[in-house]
């Protein structure tokens, strides 16, 4: 049978564990807000708000469920940021390429999950992106249905291409620090992307204005 002053020692030290467990939990949300409210997110003000009340009243019980929101929001938050910045830096890239961006193709392009640039130098000639997080680059080739099959241009344009993406990829990697590649293949491995149009028309393109380059 425990004597008193043995059980008295386990609540003692069973009660000075919880509250270790109470300041941590606790700590660990004060950390967690923080990171959250320097985002300045207008939807998230409710979270923040609700974060701040179980901190003032030092409601440990609360904390954890709290704490995951605000890792949630503030996850996806950054997520979020990282790929629009890297969706800028491919836009800006791709142009400084030679390829033809106008106003409003980023928002078209997390829309409709798809982005398609003509290079102005040769109307004939463009890149089709696809995707968010894993990105898919395919050259394109846009013509009558004469010259579908001409398959001289597909290796001469993904022979430019080829150049293009790997000045496109070390760009980003220096801007964003990643561009994955999750396969590449070899010119004639697949098919260039052909699009029907009378090339030189104005035919299927956007009427926006140029978008213009941002100052460093």
């Amino acid at each position: 049978m425990s004597s008193p002053t043995y059980t008295l020692q386990l609540e003692v030290s069973a009660a000075i564990q919880k509250r270790r467990d109470e300041i941590k939990a606790l700590s660990a949300l004060e950390e967690r807000v923080a990171e959250l409210e320097a985002l300045r997110l207008p939807a998230a003000m409710g979270l923040i708000a609700e974060a701040r009340d179980a901190l003032q009243r030092e409601d440990a019980s609360t904390a954890a469920s709290v704490s995951k929101r605000v890792v949630d929001v503030t996850d996806a938050e950054r997520k979020g940021r990282a790929l629009a910045a890297k969706r800028r830096a491919i836009l800006k890239t791709l142009a400084d390429l030679g390829y033809e961006a106008r106003e409003g193709m980023e928002t078209a392009w997390v829309k409709d999950g798809r982005l398609v640039m003509r290079r102005a130098a040769n109307p004939e000639m463009g890149v089709e992106v696809r995707g968010a997080e894993q990105l898919q680059f395919r050259p394109m080739r846009f013509g009558s249905e004469a010259n579908a099959n001409d398959h001289s241009k597909d290796r001469d344009i993904e022979t430019v291409w080829c150049s293009d993406f790997d000045k496109l990829h070390k760009h980003v990697l220096k801007e964003q620090g990643e561009l994955k590649i999750e396969r590449s293949m070899p010119v004639g491995a697949m098919p260039v992307l052909f699009e029907f149009e009378n090339v030189g028309s104005d035919q299927g393109r956007t009427t926006a204005a140029p978008l213009k380059a941002k100052e460093r």
